[in-house]
């Protein structure tokens, strides 16, 4: 996701090291791309956030 947010030189999502919140930058992901492809991409960003913290199995 840094990657990509590098990428395109916008921060996607506010992370600290217990949440993850999207950013106007996202919400306006989601209004160009589709809210489909976009609710997707963050929900899987999210999941591998959580599995890399221990938060999920």
């Amino acid at each position: 996701m840094r990657q990509l947010e590098a990428k395109l030189g916008v921060v996607l999502l506010n992370r600290t090291s217990r949440s993850v919140a999207v950013t106007d930058a996202e919400r306006r992901l989601v209004e160009e791309a589709g809210p489909g492809l976009a609710k997707g991409t963050f929900s899987t960003f999210v999941s591998i956030w959580e599995l890399e913290r221990g938060h999920k199995n």
